[in-house]
């Protein structure tokens, strides 16, 4: 458990999304509202996301094998980052976790999500850690909000499991730009699917 905990701090701490000046559009941004999908087959995944997200290049922190963020690279910015948007991030954890086992990590995560969203500058959960399942994977969602650069952010950590890899998909806007954009973030998060 103690690797899973090392990457879930990394989860609350590296929520925003990306340098603005250093991030690039992804093959299939093409606008107007049309579904796009990026597939990533080293980890086995894939998301469905449209208008207003488009590819970020981002790079991983701390213990993250892979991290590609989807920005909405004309909504606000935070200390020249893209405040709205998803981020998904992959990490090896040091064990491989059964399905029927994931449940049972819920009251540990519990206790080290609070730690850490209290941690962190103006960090407040606002919902429980509630048990999940995307399209087959088991985790854990929760709400949370914090402020960086004078500004209050909203989030949504889902933390999926499979195997040996922890799933990170962080939904977070300016807190003003949640009810109108969250939607469109949860649908993203929704049609996340590994092989």
């Amino acid at each position: 458990m103690r690797h899973l905990t090392r990457t879930i701090v990394l989860a609350i701490a590296v929520a925003i999304l990306g340098a603005a000046a250093a991030a690039c559009g992804g093959s299939g941004d093409t606008g107007g509202g049309e579904k796009q999908t990026y597939t990533n087959a080293q980890y086995g995944f894939e998301m469905t996301y449209t208008d207003p997200l488009s590819v970020a290049t981002i790079t991983p922190s701390g213990e993250e094998a892979y991290a590609i963020a989807f920005a909405d690279k004309d909504g606000p910015e935070v200390d020249d980052q893209y405040a709205n948007g998803i981020r998904v991030a992959v990490s090896e954890l040091g064990q491989t976790i059964a399905p029927a086992d994931v449940p049972k990590l819920k009251d540990e995560l519990t206790t080290v999500l609070e730690k850490m969203v209290a941690g962190v500058s103006g960090g407040e959960v606002t919902g429980e850690v509630t048990a999940v399942e995307v399209n087959g994977t088991p985790g854990f969602t929760l709400d949370y909000r914090y402020t960086m650069g004078g500004e209050e952010l909203a989030c949504r950590l889902t933390l999926l499991i499979k195997g040996k890899y922890e799933y990170d998909l962080t939904e977070q806007t300016v807190v003003a730009d949640w009810d109108e954009l969250s939607p469109t973030l949860d649908q993203a998060v929704q049609s996340f699917t590994l092989e």
